[in-house]
């Protein structure tokens, strides 16, 4: 039988966040369908909006 494929599930978004429960119904999924998967979670929240700001900077 052959080896399960290993899969790696990234979220930089906070904990608390849509996209990370996005991130772990996939993850879920992948899981359901055989694979090995390590979900890598993100911080629990950012400070002050800082990905926010930093966008906003950068789009100036």
């Amino acid at each position: 039988m052959p080896e399960p494929i290993r899969i790696v599930v990234v979220t930089s978004q906070p904990s608390n966040s849509g996209s990370n429960l996005r991130a772990r119904y996939i993850a879920k999924a992948l899981s359901k369908a055989g694979a090995r998967v390590t979900f890598i979670n993100g911080v629990k929240a950012m400070p002050c909006w800082f990905d926010i700001a930093v966008t906003f900077v950068t789009n100036l």
